[in-house]
């Protein structure tokens, strides 16, 4: 492309864009693309220019870094430092066809220098920056322009070459390895800085490392350049009192520098074997590590690093007496429950034969945090095993230990009510295992009312029809105030089948008649199941008494409900006067052969009770049953179904008079064998009691 093809794209590009402008402009610079020679007055500007344009694009940024990636045989040009959260390609701030004319150049321009990453410092003065850009496109290597600017005191400019990559066994990120070759390179210019002060020296190094590490956000990335960095010492003129680990700790961001060190940790436990550059197991390297930044760590997570610290002492990196006191205690109540664990026995027997009053206190508060880890570590037998021995000492008096049954007492009262005990083990245990289940059960049945929310949870979580009874029974015993609470679901529209059947038997249990209306509205359940648990419960509450409620049960959307409704009215072989009538209304437009039959079974609870107008039932019935038997067919095939007329049959029988006989006669006569059958055994049952 000519120059004035060249020129015309630059111009195009938008004044808008300062990050764009600014580093079309270094390249040029850099790869001497302009009219003018370095010494010329208009080049001169340029560079100043230049500087204020860096200027304005940094901001408050810190640094401003191009990186070289190289993968294969193919090279990329980063910006690290605009965008803090991630690096930034050159081919995409530039336009297609700039990036096509500039980048090819500007990636050998990095080949051919060897260079890896150059960066400029916010505080970069107008005189290193023309010395920077001056020196890069004189005939100098970059490692004599290193040499240079440390002899000038210059640490505004940062320059790392492929020379100071450091040899590591095994494969690094390019990340890693481009950290650990720029900390080699700018630690070296710490010897040119003996002549000032410790505090001046301290703040150098730590400025240093922050600007490198500033734009690792991997965690694994801060894993590997801490578990590597002691090649920067041993390549570089550095002693280990520099402690490079520390500043790196202190200077990346918490959650960062927690995670790093979890997955050293998970590293060691899984290579600690592995082989080192230095000869060091992994292990050994690790262990060596964490004694160099563990003051920094214990102070960078003093508020969130107590797990952290707990797995670092569980991989034997560091000593019980380096944990906090407070983590200290956990520790050993860890190794407590594992013991109880391993051998119940023990401890329960301690228990059960202490007759110290303060060493059995000393032993309830002890349970107390031991059974919140057990939850924790979802030890739920061993937690059932505990709680369940407590509760025996609550309900038992001792001989020896006059105090033990208050005490325990005591004890449960505060674990279920100053504690989250509940809470955490229905969250953490598992609803498929029996041993889970029951320990939360118990659980449930020491707290009471309490415990109705994680109740009503279970109903739908257990697959066991018995832990779902076992439910239903705490359920049942629940307070006035659960009671309300049970009633409060039922009225809903949105209760599951399985929650609505076992709730309603639980309300039975209570015996809360207020619960009526609750169960009334179950009878119009979606759920048959449902439905006709809601008949049972309402006739143990004491309904279906009232003619209103027999009107419901007999008026319902669903014949099943009416059916159970029968079944149960039957059970109590009795029937007001009001609920015949109900009984012969639902009879006479019922269309459906059991429920006929039904219907005349359950009046025949009734006896023969005069129904108005001179009439009685059987007269009602014969009434009904010549009415629907005008139709009769010839060939003796009555119009009302068998199931029917053998019930009426049967209702004759039983409380018929004279005018029942040639009605029964009539039947005998039927073609339908079974029905021939009833109206003759019917007829002498009838002929017997009239005698």
């Amino acid at each position: 492309m000519s120059r004035e093809s060249e020129t015309k794209a630059v111009t195009e590009l938008s004044a808008n864009d300062p990050l764009r402008k600014f580093v079309l402009d270094l390249a040029k610079a850099l790869l001497q693309a302009g009219y003018y020679s370095a010494d010329h007055p208009h080049a001169k500007k340029f560079l100043h220019v230049l500087h204020e344009s860096f200027q304005q694009v940094l901001g408050q940024r810190q640094e401003l870094t191009f990186v070289r990636k190289t993968i294969g045989e193919q090279h990329e040009i980063l910006v690290d430092g605009f965008d803090p959260q991630a690096d930034v390609s050159l081919s995409e701030i530039l336009p297609a066809d700039v990036a096509q004319l500039f980048l090819p150049k500007f990636v050998d321009f990095f080949l051919r220098k060897r260079l890896l990453s150059f960066s400029i410092k916010s505080h970069v003065s107008l005189k290193d920056f023309i010395q920077f850009i001056t020196l890069m496109t004189d005939s100098y290597v970059p490692q004599e322009v290193v040499r240079l600017l440390q002899q000038q005191g210059i640490t505004s400019i940062s320059i790392v070459v492929e020379e100071d990559l450091l040899y590591v066994r095994g494969k690094l990120p390019w990340r890693v390895e481009l950290a650990l070759a720029r900390l080699r390179r700018d630690m070296s210019v710490i010897p040119y800085f003996r002549s000032k002060d410790r505090e001046t020296i301290r703040k150098l190094k730590h400025e240093l490392v922050e600007d490198i590490m500033r734009p690792i956000r991997d965690p694994d990335f801060v894993r590997d350049i801490l578990l590597h960095i002691d090649l920067v010492y041993k390549a570089g003129d550095l002693s280990y009192e520099e402690n490079l680990e520390e500043y790196i700790v202190t200077v990346t961001e918490e959650s960062i520098a927690y995670e790093a060190i979890a997955s050293l940790i998970e590293f060691c436990n899984r290579k600690g074997d592995a082989k080192l550059v230095s000869e060091m197991t992994l292990r050994q390297r690790t262990e060596e590590l964490i004694s160099l930044i563990f003051p920094s760590l214990q102070q960078k997570l003093q508020t969130t690093g107590h797990s952290l610290l707990r797995d670092l002492y569980s991989a034997n990196l560091i000593d019980y007496e380096k944990l906090p006191k407070s983590l200290q205690r956990d520790v050993l109540l860890d190794k407590m429950v594992d013991e109880f664990v391993a051998e119940p026995e023990q401890f329960l027997q301690r228990l059960a034969r202490c007759d110290d009053e303060n060493e059995y206190k000393r032993l309830m508060k002890q349970s107390v945090a031991m059974s919140q880890i057990m939850v924790a570590k979802r030890y739920f037998a061993a937690l059932r095993q505990l709680v369940a021995t407590i509760h025996l000492h609550d309900v038992s008096e001792s001989t020896t230990l006059p105090q033990r049954q208050p005490l325990a007492a005591k004890t449960l009262e505060y674990l279920f009510k100053k504690t989250p005990i509940l809470e955490n083990a229905f969250a953490e245990g598992d609803k498929e295992k029996p041993e889970d289940v029951e320990a939360i059960l118990l659980l449930c049945q020491l707290a009471g009312s309490g415990a109705i929310e994680q109740l009503l949870g279970m109903l739908s979580d257990v697959r066991s029809e018995k832990q779902r009874e076992q439910i239903c029974e705490l359920l049942g015993g629940v307070d006035r105030q659960g009671q309300i609470r049970l009633i409060s679901i039922l009225l809903k529209d949105d209760v599951t089948e399985i929650t609505a059947r076992y709730l309603l038997r639980a309300l039975a249990r209570t015996g809360a008649v207020d619960g009526k209306a609750a169960v009334l509205k179950q009878l119009h359940s979606r759920h048959s199941s449902v439905r006709s648990e809601a008949v049972e419960v309402l006739f143990q509450l004491g309904g279906g008494q009232t003619d209103s409620e027999i009107a419901q049960l007999f008026a319902a959307d669903f014949e099943d409900v009416t059916l159970k409704a029968i079944e149960v009215i039957s059970r109590s072989k009795t029937l007001s006067l009001k609920a015949v009538y109900l009984v012969v209304r639902k009879l006479f437009a019922s269309q459906n052969a059991n429920m006929q039959a039904a219907l005349i079974h359950l009046l025949s609870h009734a006896g023969n009770p005069d129904v108005g107008k001179g009439q009685r039932l059987e007269d009602v019935l014969i009434e009904w049953w010549q009415l629907k038997s005008s139709g009769w067919i010839p060939l003796g095939q009555h119009p009302l179904p068998s199931t029917t007329n053998q019930a009426i049959c049967f209702l004759l029988g039983k409380i018929g008079t004279q005018k029942s006989v040639p009605i029964l006669q009539q039947m005998a006569k039927s073609k339908d064998e079974q029905l021939r059958k009833h109206a003759t055994a019917a007829a002498k049952f009838l002929q017997k009691r009239l005698q």
